[in-house]
């Protein structure tokens, strides 16, 4: 049987903007989210265990498949808790507690960190890759992971409103780590895999780790100060 003929640009394109190429991504029921999201704090160190044995290489019956349904939850979840958790602490920490008001930036700030590093971030990594011959993950894959290995931040952004630095410091370094871990462990095979990508993906995972540095930093300096 002959091959069908590659897509031109312009049909990729068009698929693109289709819901028929996403909705494949949201075909995902309730117990798979909570599978997926208590599977990123257990087995996040376990190599590719959360990509081939939570989420799925390919799509089947009992794993689906990457999804952008979680992941985009998520981030949602943690843009409110730390425009919130950010107030209350600044409240708490505030002289005159009579005079403060609520500062709605905190919310456009988190969305506009939290998106960047949910979505564009992966994005990022994935065009890498591609420039670097490195045909290892798609960019759903990517952005599946750097999602659900978010999760760590939900429980991290309510132990900010202890008035104490030092538990901030941890919490948010410890969910970051949690993080990291989680998305290096679940990249890291598919990028040595090849005997081309192998001298290559070192300076990447390195990068990797890098931006989550960023994170810490940026979420520490942006919310709770």
């Amino acid at each position: 049987m002959q091959a069908p003929p590659p897509k031109t640009w312009w049909q990729a394109c068009r698929a693109c903007c289709t819901m028929q190429t996403y909705q494949q991504f949201f075909d995902i029921d309730t117990s798979d989210i909570k599978t997926r999201l208590m599977a990123s704090l257990v087995h996040f160190h376990q190599p590719d265990y959360f990509r081939t044995n939570v989420i799925g290489i390919e799509r089947t019956e009992e794993l689906k498949g990457p999804d952008l349904y979680g992941p985009f939850w998520v981030t949602m979840t943690v843009v409110f808790l730390l425009a919130v958790t950010s107030n209350i602490a600044a409240y708490l920490h505030s002289d005159n507690m009579g005079e403060f008001e609520y500062d709605i930036s905190h919310l456009i700030r988190a969305l506009t960190i939290l998106s960047t590093w949910s979505f564009f971030v992966p994005a990022l990594f994935w065009v890498t890759t591609q420039c670097m011959s490195m045909q290892a993950l798609g960019l759903v894959d990517w952005v599946c992971l750097y999602g659900y290995s978010f999760v760590a931040f939900v429980p991290a952004t309510c132990l900010c409103l202890i008035p104490s630095e030092v538990v901030i410091w941890v919490s948010l370094a410890v969910a970051t780590a949690l993080s990291a871990i989680l998305v290096l462990r679940n990249v890291a095979g598919p990028l040595l895999a090849s005997d081309v990508s192998q001298s290559k993906s070192g300076p990447l995972l390195l990068a990797i780790l890098g931006s989550h540095v960023i994170l810490l930093l940026t979420l520490k300096l942006a919310f709770y100060k």
